[in-house]
């Protein structure tokens, strides 16, 4: 049984999150006192409204699983891959089941897209060996429109707590006009990825129209006189040079879709995605460098409240 071989029980989880809990409260009686709060401590919140949901939905979840269960068969699981798919080659890049089911959502692959250029650079994330030994936590299947929107308002909750402190006392007007922008830019990427995600949703009816369309009307390369002659100016785009140019182009732009190490056809990307996506990456860890790097020079310059401790028999009088 996998739940034999958890290796975290109820008691360190309920630990876990009463330390959680505790920090929180903290937190909230700090507000109430009056006292200064940092950033750290803010971003800390937001944080730990993440945390707390993920306990909640993995609470069952088990951790540190390292000793397989050997299942036998009596039937190569090619065999069986060819039961289904007679026509085409087996071929698997996680496991020798991935015929099953490979069907990933579209932001689990783009997750992967951005996991193999740290690879590139040197970085190691999960296994490195062709037949995995842990499924990844970014797997994800197709995630329906409910889930998604329910992801959206809890993302919602955890950058509203960045914007209380749009009004903070920071050591400089700069750093102040800085915050501001970083929380109004990371609110804005939010609902770009939701409008990103609903189109790709939609792109397979649109493509499915638009070919419709074509098909009913004519070729742009015929007129009712006949076909249109290239100018003899294009012909230079026949000649050897430029078209190894477009070949080295076309196998850059390949790369870029799909960067998995074996090429696996499952995580190939349209560009119209994974470059905007690109773009939305780079500016997302701008913001969040900012943030990282203003709760770390911020306690530069604190005032006396930001040392202080909570006097909890003014909030509870028979503690004291």
């Amino acid at each position: 049984m996998i739940e034999d071989k958890n290796k975290v029980d109820v008691l360190l989880r309920l630990t876990t999150l009463l330390q959680i809990v505790y920090f929180l409260i903290n937190v909230i009686a700090i507000c109430a006192q009056g006292l200064f709060i940092t950033t750290a401590e803010l971003i800390t919140v937001s944080f730990i409204a993440c945390s707390i949901l993920a306990a909640f939905f993995w609470w069952h979840k088990p951790c540190d699983v390292l000793s397989p269960e050997t299942i036998e068969i009596d039937v190569s699981t090619e065999d069986l891959y060819k039961l289904t798919n007679p026509e085409s080659t087996y071929r698997w890049e996680l496991t020798p089941l991935d015929w099953v089911s490979r069907e990933e959502w579209w932001w689990a692959k783009v997750w992967w897209n951005y996991m193999h250029i740290l690879r590139g650079m040197g970085f190691s994330f999960g296994s490195d060996t062709k037949l995995i030994d842990r499924i990844s936590d970014t797997f994800q299947g197709p995630l329906p429109s409910r889930e998604q929107y329910m992801l959206l308002v809890v993302t919602t909750g955890c950058f509203i707590i960045f914007f209380l402190a749009w009004n903070h006392d920071f050591p400089t007007r700069t750093e102040s006009v800085f915050w501001r922008a970083v929380c109004t830019v990371l609110m804005s990427m939010l609902y770009v990825d939701l409008i990103i995600s609903e189109f790709i949703q939609a792109y397979p009816e649109l493509q499915k129209r638009t070919e419709s369309w074509n098909l009913r009307s004519p070729s742009p390369s015929t007129t009712r006189w006949g076909k249109i002659r290239m100018p003899s100016c294009l012909s230079v785009l026949d000649s050897p040079k430029p078209k190894a140019v477009t070949d080295r182009i076309g196998k850059a732009l390949e790369k870029i879709r799909n960067n998995s190490p074996n090429k696996d056809p499952s995580l190939r990307l349209p560009l119209r995605i994974i470059l905007p996506m690109y773009f939305l990456a780079v500016v997302y860890w701008i913001c969040r460098g900012y943030i990282l790097v203003e709760d770390a020079i911020e306690l530069r310059i604190l005032p006396g409240s930001a040392y202080a401790t909570v006097q909890w028999s003014s909030l509870w009088p028979h503690f004291g």
